[in-house]
């Protein structure tokens, strides 16, 4: 647009103050002073007139052009042209594009205005298709007074733009599936198609856009095509936006697709995960582009599909504990070392002629108490239960976590929440529990009462290891319970006297496993404590490899004490003192760190 001389904008210059004034003053040629005072455009493109602005070229205006040589075809090579308003008014485009020629070129950034006294730039591109030279022009509109002008009274620049490509390979795109089929998704559900986009040919590929379109060119098509409740159109009510990976759309991509900067190598392939979540019940479909710089198929559609139908239920319980039937609701009291059954047989399906037909069991990352190695027996099946090492059952004290999923007949799975959370608490009075975190290495755990005269000792370790700490000493006086005399159920040795009365009693320790190779546990526990003083320690009887061992103890079922070292051959670890008392109901038996180097800080 003309700018009329009398609306002077604020003056920064002295210039401009003479004009606004002789403007204001009712003067004669006042449309000539109009005019000086106009924008005006000059372009480093152009060869004529050259103008010097402080000793500084800054192009002209005609015989514009830039060529730019030879290209590679499919591979965009970008050009700034830089443009210079040296007027003391405001430069502003009408319009800046590509208006003839071939589409190879492209405008990819353009000002809307340039201030007085600056400069802009604007950037064209050219990504040759075919191998021959290519031209096209730039037009440039703008309200500058310096050049000639349209019958519109608006100033036009022309740029003749060149190239000449050049073939040095090229990518060659192959997309698979072209069609995302979801099949029957539950509702409130999710599905996920995996589109493969490879690259067959010996240059880049660069995809420049990959967007969600309408299924239809039909003009009053939505972003989607959705059963008439469903919100997840994507229509001109904003409900969605897919390229953001919102919940609210019937599809979206789970991740970013690859932009225009990151290209896919010669056979590399990049994988677009399409995701379907739908909100009601009913046939849903939309379609998404794929545009890249293969010069023989730039433009790819994929088409998707889905049907929301209504889900199966999950259910799922505790089946059984050590064998003995668990009713539905039930509560058991679990131990380490239990063998756990658990069931998915209460799961309904979604129609009464319906069944299920698959299962799917997991432990989540955090479902299992630190340092536990269970896996589950049966993790597709209706039931399933727990092993570690060959055994069955659970190994640590602590909470654990299964979930699920199950799937009718006709493939539809569940998308209820289906988790089921149960705690082992030990029953024992007094429980210390050792587990390492190497596949290998026999290492066990000690604990041993102390003797009338003080002396804490400790027997049957390995020939190498120097028993060295604080309060043991490598003595037999027959306190110490350990893999040689102590194993419940075993007359291998002869148990430990803890409690006074003859024979194994309940006042006596127990060792429930010798774990010979990895992991553990082993557990030494003692049903009913008698008044004394413990000392807990570990013996790194034979190893391959340094291990990370944990310590913990348990009073009452409740972890009273945890203790962690790397141990490595022939070393001893040295954890803990349990002081305990004649009457533990009443008074808490106390535990003495014996890793701070200090035997009488917590306890005295």
């Amino acid at each position: 647009m003309r700018r009329n001389a009398t609306a002077c904008p604020r003056p920064a210059r002295l210039l401009f103050l003479l004009a606004c004034a002789w403007a204001f003053s009712g003067c004669r040629g006042c449309d000539s002073q109009a005019a000086a005072i106009a924008p005006q455009i000059y372009l480093d493109a152009c060869a004529d007139p050259q103008r010097e602005v402080q000793g500084k070229l800054i192009g002209g205006y005609r015989e514009c052009a830039h060529d730019f040589g030879d290209v590679d075809i499919s591979v965009k090579v970008k050009h700034d042209i830089v443009v210079t308003n040296p007027s003391i008014v405001e430069l502003t485009f009408d319009t800046i594009a590509i208006i003839e020629g071939d589409p190879a070129f492209k405008v990819e950034l353009a000002p809307e205005r340039i201030g007085p006294g600056l400069s802009g730039v604007i950037t064209v591109s050219v990504r040759p298709k075919v191998e021959a030279p290519i031209a096209a022009v730039l037009s440039i509109l703008s309200d500058a007074n310096n050049t000639d002008q349209t019958a519109e009274s608006l100033s036009l620049v022309e740029v003749q733009l060149t190239a000449n490509g050049v073939d040095n390979g090229v990518p060659d795109i192959k997309v698979t599936p072209l069609e995302c089929d979801f099949g029957r998704v539950a509702q409130g559900g999710v599905q996920v198609c995996p589109v493969s986009v490879t690259n067959e040919g010996n240059r880049g590929l660069v995809l420049d856009s990959v967007t969600f379109i309408p299924p239809t060119d039909a003009a009053d098509a939505t972003l989607f095509d959705t059963p008439p409740d469903s919100v997840r159109n994507g229509g001109t009510d904003g409900v969605c936006d897919p390229s953001l990976g919102e919940e609210e759309c019937a599809f979206a991509f789970t991740g970013r697709p690859p932009g225009p900067e990151e290209e896919i190598a010669p056979n590399s392939t990049a994988v677009l995960t399409a995701r379907f979540t739908p909100d009601v019940l009913g046939n849903f479909s939309g379609k998404f582009r794929v545009l890249s710089n293969d010069p023989d198929e730039e433009q790819i559609d994929v088409t998707l599909g889905g049907i929301s139908v209504t889900p199966p239920t999950c259910a799922i319980r505790i089946k059984s504990v050590n064998g003995v039937d668990v009713p539905p609701g039930g509560a058991p009291e679990i131990e380490p070392l239990d063998n756990v059954i658990v069931t998915l047989e209460d799961s309904t399906p979604s129609t009464l002629e319906g069944a299920i037909a698959a299962y799917e069991w997991n432990i989540p990352a955090n479902g299992r108490p630190a340092g536990s190695t269970v896996q589950l027996t049966t993790p597709t099946a209706e039931t399933t239960g727990f092993t570690f090492d060959d055994d069955l059952g659970i190994d640590l004290a602590g909470t654990y976590t299964v979930r699920a999923v199950v799937y009718d007949d006709l493939g539809t799975g569940s998308v209820n929440e289906c988790q089921l959370s149960f705690d082992a608490v030990p029953k024992d009075h007094f429980l210390v529990q050792l587990s390492w975190d190497t596949p290998t290495n026999d290492i066990d755990l000690h604990v041993t009462k102390q003797a009338s005269n003080g002396d804490y000792c400790i027997d049957a370790t390995s020939g190498d290891t120097v028993v060295d700490g604080l309060l043991s000493e490598d003595c037999d006086n027959g306190l110490d319970c350990n893999y040689a005399g102590c194993k419940a159920g075993t007359t291998y040795g002869t148990p430990p006297e803890w409690d006074g009365a003859a024979g194994r009693t309940a006042g006596d320790p127990a060792l429930d496993i010798d774990d010979l190779s990895g992991f553990g546990p082993e557990n030494i526990n003692v049903d009913n404590m008698s008044e004394g003083a413990y000392l807990v320690g570990v013996d790194s009887f034979s190893m391959s490899q340094s291990s990370g061992v944990t310590v913990r103890i348990f009073i009452f079922g409740r972890l009273a004490a945890e203790f962690f070292t790397d141990l490595a051959n022939t070393e001893w670890f040295e954890a803990a003192v349990v002081h305990w008392p004649a009457d533990a109901l009443t008074e808490d038996p106390c535990i003495e760190d014996l890793t701070d180097g200090d035997a009488t800080d917590e306890c005295g």
